[in-house]
C-alpha cells in the first residue's frame, strides 16, 4: 500500500470491513447464542453487543440480524475455499504429491438432523423433544403455576383472615 493512500470501504472484502469484536459477535449469533448470551460469553453489557451487531448489518449491508450471518458463513465458506485452492497448487519452491491421503479436504459440518444450518436457534440448544414429551413438559408446568398461584392466594387470604379477626 502506498504511503498517504486511504483505504476506502469499496477496496476492502466484506470480512475485511467488519472489526474482529463485530466478528466475534456475529459469529457467535450464528452458533445459536442470543444477543444476551453473546454479552456474557463475552464479559461485555448487552446494549454493547447490539451495537456491535448493528454496525456489523450495516458494514455488511445486509437487511437483519440473520442476513448478516448468512452472509459471514457464504464468505468465511468461500475465503477457506480460496486458501484451500491456493494451498493445492505448487508453488515454485514446493513438493507437489499426487497421493490422495496428502491432501486435505474442507468438509461442511453437517447441519443436526431436523435442523437448517443457516438459521440459528433461538435461546441456544435445539429443542429435540418429541411433541407428546413437549406437551407434557408443557402441562406439568402449568400444573405446578396452578398450585402455586393457589397456594400464594390462600395464604394471602389466610392473612387477611387472621388481620380482619384480630382487629
Amino acid at each position: 500500500m502506498k504511503r498517504g493512500h486511504t483505504i476506502n470501504n469499496d477496496e476492502l472484502s466484506p470480512l475485511d470491513r467488519l472489526t474482529p469484536r463485530q466478528l466475534e459477535c456475529l459469529r457467535l449469533v450464528r452458533d445459536g447464542l442470543s444477543a444476551k448470551h453473546v454479552a456474557r460469553e463475552l464479559g461485555i453489557s448487552h446494549r454493547t453487543v447490539e451495537f456491535h451487531l448493528t454496525a456489523a448489518i450495516e458494514r455488511l449491508q445486509a437487511g437483519n440480524r440473520l442476513g448478516a450471518v448468512m452472509m459471514l458463513s457464504e464468505l468465511e465458506n468461500s475465503k477457506a475455499e480460496v486458501e484451500t485452492a491456493r494451498a493445492r497448487q505448487p508453488g515454485p519452491f514446493m513438493l507437489f504429491s499426487d497421493h490422495e491421503s496428502n491432501e486435505v479436504d474442507l468438509v461442511e459440518k453437517a447441519p443436526e438432523e431436523g435442523r437448517q444450518s443457516h438459521i440459528p436457534p433461538v435461546g441456544g440448544k435445539v429443542n429435540d423433544l418429541t411433541v407428546a414429551a413437549r406437551l407434557k413438559a408443557i402441562l406439568t408446568v402449568a400444573s405446578v403455576s396452578i398450585l402455586v398461584v393457589a397456594g400464594l392466594i390462600l395464604t394471602i387470604a389466610g392473612a387477611i383472615h387472621v388481620l380482619s379477626n384480630s382487629s
